[in-house]
């Protein structure tokens, strides 16, 4: 079932894709832009893939033997942006 759920979605997106793309074209996009929190942005990136690293994390670490999981640490200037 967790497929049909992640096609659904990922279809339901390239479908508003292509819309926007006809619009874009047609020159009916509206675009507005605003400021926001690129490290805001990167955490919800990493949060959102998080589960898809350990995942593989752990599939290469079976697959050579390695029980280890070694962290990702992202850090910009004197801050650390997101362990993972």
């Amino acid at each position: 079932m967790t497929i049909i759920d992640d096609e659904t979605r990922r279809l339901g997106r390239l479908i508003t894709d292509l819309l926007d793309i006809a619009r874009e074209e047609s020159g009916t996009l509206v675009m507005t832009s605003k400021p926001f929190s690129a490290f805001e942005a990167l955490e919800q990136v990493f949060l959102l893939h998080r589960a898809d690293y350990e995942t593989r994390l752990n599939m290469q670490s079976c697959s050579n033997g390695v029980d280890q999981i070694w962290p990702l640490v992202i850090t910009t200037g004197s801050c650390s942006v997101l362990a993972i």
